[in-house]
């Protein structure tokens, strides 16, 4: 039986090289195999393994062309990133060096990358943290200087728990969307952000 689901899923793989013209993860573990619902793909695209569907072929598009929009350093913590059917009111999940994003391709395109650089945001501030580069609470200060909250979910974050991480998401994804909105009315967050992207962090 498990020759069988080897075979199958090495033939999904197959196609699913054809079809996206990708180099597929050749070395998957039968634990692996059983674990995920058949018609799953695995791709492996600049040290980021994606897991999708056929159906996620479009969505995975987008998401390797909003990648390629960002700069090499931010992208480090991102290990892998699954498309996922929708799963309640949550957009996407951060968990550790893994991003869930579900029923993508039900969003418009701002939206897609709103939720994806945030995501992303994620990643990128449990990597800082991992190598010591990330000062939390330096984040905080700098963030209520400031004045102000960038959505309504992060301030809802702040309020309930005095959780920062999603507003440091929030404007981790601003930098790169609406990057001069960022600096003209978030002007301390714009500074600390710009130079963990940009300087010596």
């Amino acid at each position: 039986m498990k020759e069988l689901i080897c075979m199958v899923a090495m033939v999904i793989m197959s196609i699913s090289s054809i079809k996206m013209n990708n180099e597929v993860i050749k070395e998957s573990s039968i634990q692996q195999i059983e674990n995920v619902e058949l018609g799953t793909f695995f791709i492996l695209k600049n040290d980021i393994k994606f897991i999708y569907r056929e159906k996620d072929n479009e969505s995975l598009n987008l998401v390797l062309e909003y990648l390629n929009n960002l700069p090499v350093k931010v992208k480090q913590g991102i290990k892998e990133i699954h498309f996922e059917d929708k799963k309640g009111d949550v957009a996407g999940v951060t968990k550790g060096t893994s991003i869930i994003l579900y029923d993508f391709s039900a969003y418009d395109t701002s939206t897609q990358r709103h939720i994806l650089y945030h995501e992303i945001g994620h990643t990128f501030a449990n990597e800082l943290g991992r190598l010591n580069k990330l000062d939390f609470d330096k984040y905080i200060e700098v963030a209520k200087k400031d004045k102000s909250y960038l959505s309504n979910y992060s301030k809802k974050k702040i309020k309930e728990n005095n959780n920062y991480s999603e507003d440091f998401a929030d404007a981790f994804s601003m930098y790169f969307r609406e990057n001069d909105v960022l600096k003209r009315k978030h002007k301390n967050r714009y500074e600390y952000l710009n130079n963990l992207i940009n300087g010596g962090a």
